[in-house]
């Protein structure tokens, strides 16, 4: 008949050839989709974390996208627009707002400035126990990050020293109060 033999086995290889070339294609596609959805997923739980972090901190959503300087002159702002609030017109609700702007720019500026180390304590090369504890004895070290900034911290608080001592008798009043009313 005219018809030749055909290899069988090379149609067979050629098919899984071309199979196994299309399955990684595939496999490609769906790692590159995946990773790509990863990514964002990624990005948007870190922000929401960062978002969470934030809140929990007390301190404004509006820092989350700024730099470190661009969040502290922000944040020195907030503080100068709410002391000026405060002297024009020493109400509660100013003392208030003051407060929670000083402190969001006092937690900001240590969370981000001071870097505190819990280093051991040893003699002769081996850990120092508490005799009273009986737990290994430790010292912490606080390091400034940027001088720069602790000068800043300085100048806010001498600047603003009114204020603070105005929300320092609020809190004694506060204080005093409170231990009439538990007495």
């Amino acid at each position: 008949m005219g018809v030749e033999s055909v290899n069988s086995s090379a149609l067979y290889f050629s098919a899984s050839q071309a199979v196994s070339a299309r399955q990684s294609k595939e496999t490609d596609k769906k790692k590159k989709t995946s990773s790509a959805g990863k990514s964002i997923f990624h990005s948007n739980l870190e922000k929401q974390q960062a978002e969470f972090q934030l809140t929990q901190e007390g301190l404004p959503l509006e820092i989350l996208e700024m730099s470190m300087d661009e969040a502290i002159v922000f944040l020195k702002d907030q503080v100068d627009i709410a002391g000026d609030a405060l002297q024009q017109n020493p109400g509660l609700s100013q003392i208030d707002d003051y407060r929670k702007k000083l402190s969001s720019l006092m937690k900001y500026i240590s969370r981000n400035n001071y870097e505190v180390l819990k280093i051991d304590r040893k003699y002769r090369g081996r850990p120092l126990i508490d005799k009273k504890t009986g737990k290994q004895s430790y010292y912490i070290q606080v390091n400034v990050i940027n001088k720069k900034l602790e000068q800043l911290t300085y100048d806010i608080i001498y600047n603003h020293s009114k204020n603070i001592n105005l929300l320092a008798r609020i809190e004694e009043i506060n204080g005093l109060i409170v231990d009439l009313l538990a007495s």
